[in-house]
């Protein structure tokens, strides 16, 4: 790899995906780009795509494929007969990754977006960091935070990461207050402090990003369709179960079918979490590895949502979050969710509290655009 006025962008998730393409459009040619890209096999898939038809595959993609763990699968005692051989299995697939990929790199600058969640990330960034220059992409709050080990099973997590990623690996939890996640590999304040070289402050992205021009990244038709569902799989975590689940989703869309017809409805499934899909079959079943930054259309009437992110930077049409129509486990998560939402969504996005105030959303919306 040649390291010659050359920057690495590690993208390692769609929320990420803002920066390295606002980088790419606006960087000098005479500067070699790479971006980095790992586990999420979709959103390496997308930036295929936009190497071909965009920047004519000039970018160099590197995907770095997670790790197969058998110990986090097994029961008790499988647990403890996988630990050693899955340590000492994944530091040889992290050094001959590296060794591939990354070894002859020097003095390149080392982009990324946050210190947490993937332990392979980290594992790279320590080893790139002493013949680089690593660069934090602020974003902005929330940040993540340690989270203190609670039990046995914490204790042993902790171990597992320090052998596999580096001794100073920690625990972390995101956001800070209330976190929803909790218990990810993190890298230390320390290593932040001693090994960044620099910070793009990218905390005011919105406002950055509102003169991007993302239509030729639109790579996707969506104009068929006026309404578009962004689906997230709650089975098993925040909902009650499955069938009550399925049985109020197809409530919801009873009332948008009535409206609508199925030709002008899509659904599209979040990247890596496509299990029971069956839950809501309805309209035309869109890609998964598209963003919905890339779907966007002013001819699409509405976005629906339970929480996901895609309708909070909704363009051209209204968003309707569906989670007061939807029965939680804890009504504490569906408050945090609600005020969450509430305060980063970027468009206004409406709450209906019953299917007679949906439908009556519906009708107005609908009716505007006749």
């Amino acid at each position: 790899m040649n390291s010659k006025k050359r920057i690495v962008i590690l993208c390692e998730s769609y929320a990420s995906i803002a920066y390295p393409l606002y980088r790419l459009t606006n960087e000098s040619k005479d500067i070699q780009a790479t971006i980095f890209i790992p586990t999420l096999k979709d959103l390496y898939h997308l930036f295929q795509i936009i190497n071909e038809k965009v920047f004519r595959n000039e970018l160099e993609l590197i995907y770095y494929p997670e790790y197969s763990q058998r110990w986090t699968e097994g029961r008790r005692f499988k647990k403890l007969v996988y630990v050693l051989p899955d340590i000492l299995g994944e530091r040889r697939h992290l050094k001959k990754f590296y060794n591939r990929y990354f070894a002859g790199l020097e003095n390149a600058d080392i982009m990324f977006p946050s210190p947490g969640f993937s332990g392979a990330k980290i594992y790279f960034l320590r080893r790139l960091s002493q013949r680089n220059r690593l660069v934090f992409i602020d974003p902005g709050p929330p940040y993540m935070s340690r989270y203190s080990p609670r039990s046995i099973n914490d204790i042993a997590t902790l171990l597992i990461y320090k052998m596999v990623y580096g001794k100073d690996t920690q625990l972390g939890q995101f956001p800070q207050v209330n976190p929803w996640s909790k218990g990810f590999p993190l890298m230390p304040e320390s290593f932040m402090k001693k090994s960044v070289g620099g910070v793009i402050d990218w905390s005011n992205r919105d406002e950055i990003m509102a003169d991007f021009t993302w239509e030729k990244f639109r790579l996707f038709d969506t104009s068929n369709y006026k309404v578009i569902y962004f689906h997230q799989d709650l089975v098993d975590r925040d909902v009650p179960d499955r069938d009550t689940f399925s049985r109020e989703l197809k409530s919801i869309f009873d009332v948008v079918r009535r409206h609508y017809p199925e030709k002008e409805i899509a659904r599209k499934y979040h990247p890596g979490h496509e299990l029971n899909k069956d839950v809501i079959e309805v309209g035309k079943e869109l890609p998964v590895y598209i963003p919905a930054e890339m779907l966007y259309d002013k001819k699409v009437q509405i976005y629906l949502g339970i929480s996901s992110n895609a309708i909070f930077s909704v363009r051209g049409g209204q968003a309707i979050s569906l989670i007061n129509l939807i029965s939680f486990k804890s009504k504490e998560l569906k408050k945090q969710q609600i005020e969450w939402m509430t305060k980063a969504s970027r468009s206004a996005i409406l709450f209906p509290s019953s299917l007679e105030e949906l439908e009556r959303m519906i009708i107005d919306i609908s009716g505007k655009n006749l």
